[in-house]
């Protein structure tokens, strides 16, 4: 699944459900969600809903989390990953094996 359609099911789940201005972000260790564009008395008085977890207030105007449904998705996404390197790895080994027999 590419990165830009991954990110659209996502946020747009989201959105659905929650009425936030929430952002997709990706890091090195995966998918999070950023909450901004909310005036100091909003960030200040929002409760975010119980599925949010991992919940990090960056600054005045930030808000980054995830949900289980999230982190679900970046360990597939990491297993999809590990199996490609895994294929890509034999691949070239049995290709470098071929080639040194003939």
């Amino acid at each position: 699944m590419s990165r830009r359609r991954f990110t659209e099911i996502i946020v747009c789940h989201h959105l659905e459900n929650d009425g936030l201005p929430l952002t997709l972000k990706l890091t090195a260790s995966g998918f999070f969600l950023q909450l901004t564009g909310l005036d100091d008395t909003s960030m200040k008085n929002l409760d975010m809903p119980a599925k949010f977890i991992n919940i990090t207030r960056k600054g005045h105007k930030t808000i980054s989390c995830s949900t289980l449904e999230l982190i679900k998705y970046n360990n597939r996404m990491n297993e999809s990953l590990n199996e490609i390197y895994v294929m890509s790895c034999k691949y070239f080994f049995i290709r470098f094996i071929f080639l040194s027999i003939k």
